[in-house]
C-alpha cells in the first residue's frame, strides 16, 4: 500500500475530517484502490458527521443516485441541506434541483431560484454553471415567479460568458422574441 495512502488512512482513523473527506473520494474514484461507493459512503458520514460540507454534499449524492447506499432522496436532501446552512454554493445548487425536478419534496420553483442564486455567489472560486443557465428558464418560463425576458437574458448572458453550452440558443430565443 502507498505510504501516503496509509498516512491518510492513519489520520482519517484519528478522526481527521479532511482526511476521512478525502479518503471517501479516493473510494468514490477508485483512485489507487478499488471502487467502492459504501466504503467511500463510510469515510463520507464520517467526516460529514463533523460537519465537513463537502463530505455532506458528497454522501447527498451517493444517497441521491443509491451509490453504495440505498437511494433515498430524504437522506440526499438532509445531507444538502446541511451543506447549505454552511453556505456552500454547490450544496445549494444540488438542493435547487430536488426542488426544481421535485425530488423528495413538493417542486417549488420560488425555492430552486433562491438555491440557484445562492449557488452563484462565488466561494473559492467555485462556479456552478448550469445554475445560470436554470434560473434564466426560470424566468423565461415565469416559473415561480413572474416572467422576465430581461432577467432570462441576464442570467443566460453569464452562461454565454463562461461558454456553457445551449446558452447561445436560449438568448437567441429571447431576441427572436422581442
Amino acid at each position: 500500500m502507498d505510504t501516503s495512502l496509509e498516512q491518510l488512512i492513519m489520520a482519517a482513523n484519528q478522526g481527521d475530517a479532511d482526511a476521512q473527506c478525502e479518503l471517501g473520494f479516493i473510494y468514490e474514484e477508485g483512485d489507487g484502490v478499488q471502487q467502492d461507493h459504501a466504503e467511500a459512503a463510510r469515510w463520507f458520514r464520517l467526516a460529514a458527521d463533523q460537519d465537513d460540507a463537502m463530505a455532506q454534499i458528497s454522501l447527498g449524492d451517493l444517497y441521491a443516485h443509491g451509490d453504495g447506499v440505498q437511494q433515498s432522496d430524504a437522506e440526499a436532501l438532509q445531507w444538502y441541506r446541511r451543506a447549505v446552512d454552511q453556505s456552500e454554493p454547490l450544496a445549494c445548487y444540488r438542493l435547487g434541483l430536488m426542488y426544481y425536478n421535485g425530488w423528495g419534496v413538493k417542486q417549488d420553483y420560488a425555492k430552486a431560484l433562491r438555491l440557484f442564486v445562492k449557488s452563484t455567489q462565488e466561494r473559492d472560486g467555485t462556479v456552478i454553471e448550469n445554475a445560470d443557465i436554470l434560473i434564466g428558464d426560470i424566468y423565461f418560463h415565469g416559473l415561480g415567479t413572474a416572467q422576465s425576458l430581461q432577467e432570462a437574458k441576464y442570467w443566460y448572458c453569464r452562461a454565454a460568458e463562461r461558454g456553457l453550452s445551449g446558452a447561445q440558443e436560449k438568448l437567441s430565443r429571447i431576441i427572436n422574441q422581442h
